[in-house]
């Protein structure tokens, strides 16, 4: 009976080291923002004579990580998941250098300044608010990350390199990524503190991971806080249109 059972363990024993594995590479993916243009509607000469301070954002995210990875290898069960509250505690290679209180304000001063609304935008962690016009802030509430290992129900065969391979050639996906994003952010007046603009931003988004399916692992943060972003400069600029300069400045 001793004999019998040493082939399932040593089954079992090679299927989680090659789960673990799969995710250990020596690399390491840092954060990066990238504009994607201007809006339109906001000529040149409508931008204010404004100084703005961008600072940095609240983390309000959680800190839950739910490992049910191991579902995987139970018969008939599609797959096993692991989500991250915050992607860049992941534990895993490659690591995720990412700070979204300082990310995300700083991608709204690259759009910001794109988009030339205002005289001079600046990042700024303690500014003396008298020095500036409006004071840009927000509050980070969501970045979940989900990875979903897919066996097909098939349980330890789907994690045998030649059930992998055979999966992969057939050009069927191996895993599924997940990302959502949530986050604030408003201006408001320096002289009264009063808010002037707002806007909530929020995106979700997967993709298939696999031999023939391209992509990195984080990326995708990147690409919903652009896509956020350009709605929230679309805001910016609708307001900028209807709005009065005394409305922005007060005090007036």
């Amino acid at each position: 009976m001793k004999r019998a059972g040493r082939p399932i363990l040593f089954c079992l024993t090679v299927s989680l080291l090659l789960i673990a594995a799969g995710c250990v590479t020596n690399s390491a993916t840092k954060f990066a923002y990238i504009s994607g243009g201007p809006v339109s509607g906001v000529a040149a000469e409508t931008s204010l004579p404004l100084r703005v301070a961008v600072r940095p954002f609240q983390d309000l995210r959680g800190t839950n990580k739910v490992d049910h990875k191991l579902l995987a290898l139970v018969p008939l069960v599609p797959y096993g998941t692991i989500t991250y509250d915050r992607p860049e505690h992941t534990g895993t290679r490659p690591s995720f250098t990412f700070y979204p209180a300082e990310d995300f304000p700083r991608a709204v001063v690259d759009e910001l300044r794109l988009n030339g609304f205002f005289r001079e935008v600046i990042y700024d962690a303690g500014a003396d608010e008298r020095d500036v016009d409006l004071i840009v802030s927000g509050s980070v509430t969501t970045t979940r990350y989900v990875h979903k290992d897919l066996s097909y129900g098939l349980s330890l065969l789907t994690m045998l390199p030649e059930m992998r391979g055979l999966v992969s050639s057939a050009g069927l996906p191996t895993e599924i990524y997940e990302y959502a994003i949530s986050f604030t952010v408003e201006a408001r007046r320096a002289s009264d503190d009063i808010v002037v603009w707002s806007h909530v931003v929020e995106g979700s988004q997967w993709k298939f991971v696999g031999a023939y399916y391209g992509g990195g692992q984080y990326e995708d943060f990147a690409i919903l806080l652009r896509q956020g972003l350009r709605s929230a400069m679309e805001s910016l600029a609708n307001e900028i249109r209807t709005r009065e300069l005394s409305y922005w400045k007060g005090g007036l």
